[in-house]
């Protein structure tokens, strides 16, 4: 507040008044303020502003956007737009869009709904066993017991609150190492939890580009999905991770070779969801596995080979994914004789 003060000070100096009627001020022009409707914004920092262009005038940045041809206005809003993202890496115009997947949410509820069921039946055999003869009985050891049970559901763990009572009226001998034995194992699910499953399969897609409208959003984000399964595919499926070799020259054809294997892929697999077919590649070929060949070769009694080539008939899956990549199946068949 000094500096709202400081300001009306100095208005009052200038011949500013209060009030909404204009007041002649000791210079040529008339002013008109209303000094009840003064606010001061939030104070802003401007330590770091000048450390950073303290940065890039070391840096010679103007001088080089000059020398690309960019004009002095240009110059400065690259440099106020360099330092504001320096500052603040999240200072871009940015889109939020909250989306909703059926078909996550129908996986991750099935997935969170088992996980709590095994959990609570866990716990209520533990909790069963304390009234049976032969079961687990020792305070300190359920407590144990529960702390296993926690760790081995650790994302519905966090849900329940559980509680074991003593039971102060049976004792154990101390000499024989035995505690105070449990009484009650008793759990309820945390009400916060019960609120946020609603917001299960749902996301939040954040991007810089404010002007895309919500299906380029979704689709570019759907799109890091397959650049993640590309990556996925070149380390397993095509080999490319580990590489035997140790000469650069060999390493470099290895890589090479990968990624026209890549590229072969992803044509094939363009080509099938153009067709409705969303597979992945290493389910492409454990269907595409029954249509082999057979060689059968047979020896005559005069000592030649007969050798006959024949494919199997492709099943009905099989024949789907070839005509959608753009193969007619046909059926191979060749024989031959070799006179040996």
């Amino acid at each position: 507040m000094a500096a709202a003060e400081d300001l009306v000070r100095r208005l009052h100096a200038r011949g500013f008044q209060p009030g909404r009627q204009a007041a002649t001020a000791q210079h040529d022009r008339s002013a008109t303020v209303d000094l009840d409707t003064l606010d001061q914004e939030d104070s802003r920092s401007v330590g770091c502003e000048r450390i950073c262009l303290q940065a890039l005038e070391e840096l010679g940045f103007q001088e080089l956007l000059r020398s690309l041809g960019a004009s002095a206005r240009d110059s400065r809003l690259a440099v106020a737009l360099v330092v504001a993202k320096m500052i603040n890496p999240s200072s871009e115009r940015e889109a939020r869009l909250y989306a909703v997947s059926a078909g996550k949410k129908i996986t991750a509820n099935a997935i969170l709904k088992k996980n709590r069921q095994q959990f609570e039946a866990a716990l209520q055999h533990l909790h069963d066993g304390l009234s049976k003869p032969g079961f687990l009985k020792n305070y300190d050891r359920v407590q144990q017991s529960i702390g296993r049970i926690m760790q081995r559901y650790p994302k519905v763990s966090r849900q329940y609150d559980v509680r074991v009572t003593k039971d102060a009226t049976t004792k154990g001998s101390a000499t024989r190492g035995v505690g105070t034995k449990a009484s009650t194992v008793t759990f309820s699910r945390k009400q916060q939890y019960d609120d946020a499953a609603a917001g299960v399969g749902s996301y939040v897609l954040r991007t810089s580009h404010s002007d895309w409208n919500l299906e380029r959003i979704l689709r570019a984000y759907w799109r890091l999905t397959e650049i993640e399964a590309m990556f996925r595919s070149l380390k397993s499926e095509l080999g490319l991770r580990p590489s035997w070799h140790s000469k650069d020259s060999r390493i470099s054809s290895h890589l090479f070779i990968t990624v026209l294997a890549y590229h072969g892929v992803h044509l094939i697999r363009t080509r099938l969801k153009a067709q409705g077919i969303n597979l992945s590649w290493q389910s492409i070929r454990t269907r595409m596995r029954s249509w082999v060949r057979i060689t059968t070769t047979v020896r005559q009694v005069n000592g030649a080979l007969l050798v006959n080539r024949q494919d199997v008939r492709p099943l009905a899956k099989v024949t789907m994914i070839s005509r959608a990549a753009g193969v007619e199946p046909r059926i191979h068949r060749r024989k031959s004789l070799v006179v040996k």
